[in-house]
């Protein structure tokens, strides 16, 4: 399953405790894929790149969790930061990583990938090859895994 979503999107933050019901009802059979696609403001950009400098030092999921917590908040380099080291990253390094333009363009690629699924907002989910708009219902997530291709 291809999760496209914005740290700022209070949709795809709605939806994570489904995402996570489903992925805990089906460890052997659904491997969860996040792919970037900021569209909600300027902030959302920079939340995509923050977590993919958190992933190169191996805590892309605790990052995610910890921007969606803190979607409310102003974000600032500093939040960033604070947050990188509050999960034992190197700060310095990632302090670095953030203005490596290999970053952005990892999130840009996502979000042409999006745009090639025919994904127009977020939350939107590719599940065995058909496309599932918003934060729906867990049911409408069982009812996607169930579809044969």
């Amino acid at each position: 399953m291809i999760e496209f979503s914005d740290f700022r999107c209070p949709y795809c933050r709605r939806v994570q405790p489904t995402l996570a019901k489903l992925l805990a009802r089906h460890p052997d059979e659904v491997r969860l894929v996040f792919k970037h696609f900021p569209v909600v403001s300027p902030d959302s950009g920079r939340a995509a790149v923050a977590a993919v400098v958190a992933g190169w030092q191996g805590r892309f999921w605790e990052m995610h969790d910890a921007l969606f917590a803190l979607q409310r908040q102003p974000l600032s380099e500093e939040a960033v930061l604070a947050i990188a080291g509050d999960l034992g990253l190197d700060v310095d390094r990632y302090r670095r990583d953030l203005r490596d333009p290999a970053a952005l363009a990892f999130v840009e690629a996502d979000a042409t990938a999006a745009r090639r699924a025919g994904v127009t907002g977020t939350p939107a989910f590719l599940i065995n090859g058909r496309l599932l708009r918003g934060a729906q219902p867990y049911a409408a997530f069982e009812s996607a895994l169930a579809l044969e291709d």
